[in-house]
């Protein structure tokens, strides 16, 4: 999953720039040696501030510092010493921030970002084992990686095309061609014995022909390292890919 550290580290340093403006104000009116009374606004906004320790664990200096200011905050200490702790918190925030790498998503793309359901309900339900690709897929296409998108997005297929096998009576392969050779004899064998296909079957059918259609143009490419995806094209696959496999869902295809 994508930790969406910016906005966390943006919500500490408000919480932390209000607290030091409150230590400020009461040092120039009572002075640093005033007592933090235990049940007052100063306690009251610390507790506001601790729980927002959780959003920065990766941080360890700023973390501990924050832990080590409740510990001490229930021990009793006074408006000086708080306000020096926080601005040592202060000073190691910055320093980790110094040392982090953020990513920027582009606003049109937050809606891509850790959707296990990014294809609907429908192919969650049906297909258990392709979400974290889907996730995946619309992660990297949020990322702007739009190859790697394309690989999540060939091994969803490939999950789609498993169970296609599956419901006609094919046993796993090992790869796409020895997949579609197989279906295409059962279909062709049932063809010969019945004179006719069933619905399903024709359904069946047609989704070998895209699944094979997929190998040539995106699956065999991608894989031997002969195409680079732009994000534009990788969002056209992916659409591509997610009405593909909404039709297999709702064709009655499931794990």
């Amino acid at each position: 999953m994508i930790a969406t550290w910016g906005l966390q580290c943006f919500q500490l340093a408000q919480v932390l720039s209000k607290n030091l403006a409150n230590m400020d104000e009461i040092v120039a009116t009572a002075g640093e040696q005033f007592i933090i009374p235990p049940d007052g606004p100063i306690i009251a906004s610390a507790t506001e501030f601790g729980a927002a320790a959780e959003h920065v664990r990766d941080f360890p200096s700023v973390y501990a510092q924050m832990l080590r200011i409740q510990r001490i905050l229930k021990k009793g200490m006074t408006v000086g010493e708080l306000r020096f702790a926080y601005r040592e918190l202060q000073n190691r925030l910055e320093d980790e921030l110094k040392e982090a790498m953020f990513f920027r998503v582009r606003p049109s793309s937050r809606t891509f970002i850790d959707q296990p359901k990014l294809f609907g309900d429908d192919v969650f339900n049906s297909f258990a084992s392709a979400n974290d690709d889907i996730c995946e897929a619309g992660n990297c296409l949020a990322l702007e990686r739009g190859t790697a998108c394309v690989l999540h997005l060939m091994r969803v297929m490939e999950v789609g095309l498993s169970v296609l096998a599956k419901n006609l009576g094919v046993a796993r392969r090992n790869d796409w061609g020895a997949y579609l050779r197989s279906i295409d004899e059962e279909l062709t064998g049932r063809y010969k014995t019945s004179g006719a296909r069933s619905t399903q079957e024709q359904i069946y059918a047609e989704a070998a022909l895209t699944f094979d259609r997929v190998r040539r143009a995106w699956r065999n490419p991608t894989m031997h390292v002969e195409n680079s995806y732009s994000p534009e094209r990788a969002r056209e696959i992916l659409d591509a890919v997610k009405s593909f496999m909404t039709h297999l869902a709702a064709s009655g295809l499931k794990e």
